[in-house]
This record gives C-alpha cells, structure tokens and sequence, in this order.
C-alpha cells in the first residue's frame, strides 16, 4: 500500500499550462522518470505533487506560491528539490504501482510535508488510468 509522505518515481507525460490553456500533453511521450509526492492514497486512487530538482533560472521562482523549497528532502529524495502545487496527479491504485517507491518507501519529513499540504489551494487535476501509467513505465 502506497501511504502519505512516501514518493513515487514514475515515467508520466507532461502537463503545462501555454497561455492558459491548461494542456495535459498525454500524447507526448514521457522521456524520464521523475518523483511525484504523494498526498492522499486509498485502495483505488493516489494523489500526488510533482517534485522537481531542477535548478532555478532565476530567484523569483522560489517566491512563486505555486513552489515549495523542500529543505529536509533526505530521505526520500537525493538533492534539493521543489514541490509543485498548481497540479495534483491523480494515478489509479493497482499492487506494481508500490515497485516505483523511492528509497523503500521512506518517507519525507513531516513538517515539510505539512508546509507543502498548507500551501496547497487551487489547483488542476491530471488523471491517469492504470493502462496509461502501464505504457510509460515498466514495472
């Protein structure tokens, strides 16, 4: 069973927000995996944050409410890392899912993971099927 805290590291096809429009690009092949927070599980559905640790360009992106600098991130993440917050992926619950645990499940600290759920508001929900995570990823 996948719980609160732990973090997924799945292959999954990009969401973006280009002018607005608010596209989830599904038919845009995922190219590598990447860590997603999860936030709320039960036996049929996972939510998760996706979590980046890619650098900034510029400062402003850590003010951006949408961000959260994580800074206890070890375990189960590597590096510094931010949490996404405009989006929540919501990936169906199926038993292989639990093979793309990060770091055996460990999970992240838990005043980080508070921070991150305070700073959660209005956000866009990306959905998958099991079939679809089936396609990106090997299990």
């Amino acid at each position: 069973m996948i719980l609160p805290q732990q973090v997924l590291f799945l292959s999954v096809p990009y969401y973006a927000d280009d002018a607005g429009t608010k596209q989830i690009f599904k038919n845009v092949a995922a190219t590598k995996e990447r860590p997603f927070l999860v936030i709320w599980s039960d036996d049929e559905i996972v939510l998760s944050v996706n979590i980046t640790s890619e650098k900034f360009e510029n400062s402003r992106q850590i003010f951006d409410k949408n961000l959260y600098l994580i800074g206890k991130y070890n375990p189960p993440l590597s590096k510094p890392s931010l949490a996404i917050l405009n989006c929540i992926y919501v990936f169906d619950y199926f038993k292989e899912l639990d093979k793309k645990l990060m770091k055996d499940g460990a999970k992240l600290n838990e005043s980080e993971f508070q921070n991150i759920l305070d700073r959660i508001e209005q956000v866009t929900a990306i959905p998958f099927t099991k079939e679809e995570l089936f396609k990106c990823n090997s299990f």
